[in-house]
């Protein structure tokens, strides 16, 4: 069934009945049937002024598309014109550098919607008769949903197609982890090597990262035997700086000094400090630099986890792009994949 958009009226110029007790029935239809056309000449003249409008505002926004356009159009002819094909504006290495892409491009969305529909349409929609009042059985349902979505709902088709397109990409995710566990079992040692691999780098990452932040400062907390030219060599600080830090202030009670008549004792508590306390602290601040790195990294990971896990926005654009996004990353690690079979 077509939809009216415009409707003139009245539609009928001449039909209708007759007042009781008139005289001259002629001229009494002549003067109903002018009244009735001046009212359609009325009904056609507001409907022209709508006409006019929409055309008025269809031609601003595309002159505003077109002005945007040229301007797009000008700087790219500025920068095609002033490129030299000679000198290499660009590195290989910039060229062959992935980077996360973020378009500013604006999605048109709800382009139908109750602020976008015509006037008439709207004056035609007020004119209509109310649903039934379904909205007070309510609170008597189980179930807590809205009764008068069981009569009419505007956002029922919207809604089907959000439930399909999120089960679609649930669907293509699931089917992507699949595809991805049967070839671990197809191919394990070479999986296996490339987790290996992964796994020591990050390590190494985290070493190299929270290393020096997470180091004890040994100006701020000198050992008694941070004096010892042997013990400074191999503490993490006197290798990082050429010129070692000043002696503590002597004492007898805070520095006791080896006695003289042993001289056979000083080298092997010599040795016994060197085999204990800087290689001690050498290995607690590598191992508290591997456990913190690893908390952050599944902190980080749990965070990413829990962003998934957020619901997704009702709108198209939003549900859209999380399809688009399932792709490309699909894309993206089969690239990887061949990238790592070159590699091996």
């Amino acid at each position: 069934m077509p939809l009216v958009k415009r409707s003139i009226e009245p539609r009928h110029l001449c039909r209708g009945a007759l007042p009781d007790g008139v005289t001259s029935e002629l001229e009494c239809v002549t003067n109903s049937t002018l009244a009735a056309i001046i009212k359609q000449l009325g009904s056609l003249s507001r409907h022209a002024e709508d006409i006019f409008g929409e055309l008025f505002n269809e031609a601003n926004s595309f002159y505003l598309r077109m002005s945007s356009l040229q301007e797009r159009v000008d700087q790219l002819a500025v920068k095609v014109t002033q490129l030299d094909s000679t000198v290499e504006e660009v590195s290989l290495q910039d060229i062959n550098m992935r980077k996360a892409f973020k378009s500013s491009t604006i999605q048109d969305q709800q382009v139908v919607s109750r602020t976008s529909v015509p006037n008439p349409v709207v004056e035609m929609y007020h004119r209509c008769d109310k649903p039934p009042p379904l909205n007070i059985l309510t609170p008597y349902r189980d179930d807590k949903k809205d009764a008068l979505k069981f009569y009419t709902d505007p956002s029922y088709f919207f809604n089907l197609w959000k439930e399909k397109m999120l089960q679609a990409t649930e669907d293509k995710r699931k089917e992507k982890r699949r595809q991805k566990q049967q070839k671990q079992v197809e191919e394990p040692g070479r999986e296996v090597k490339k987790v290996r691999k992964a796994r020591n780098r990050r390590q190494e990452w985290n070493v190299l990262a929270y290393d020096k932040e997470f180091r004890p400062d040994a100006r701020l907390t000198p050992s008694p035997y941070h004096g010892m030219s042997s013990e400074g060599s191999l503490s993490p600080d006197n290798r990082a700086s050429d010129t070692p830090p000043p002696p503590p202030p002597g004492g007898p009670a805070v520095h006791p000094s080896p006695p003289l008549a042993q001289p056979d004792a000083a080298p092997q508590r010599k040795s016994t400090m060197l085999g204990m306390i800087p290689m001690s602290d050498a290995r607690s601040d590598l191992l508290a630099a591997i456990r913190r790195g690893i908390q952050l990294r599944k902190v980080q990971e749990q965070r990413e986890q829990e962003a998934k896990r957020e619901p997704v926005g009702n709108d198209v654009a939003t549900i859209l792009s999380r399809r688009i996004a399932v792709e490309y990353s699909e894309s993206d690690e089969d690239s990887e994949m061949d990238d790592n079979e070159w590699s091996d």
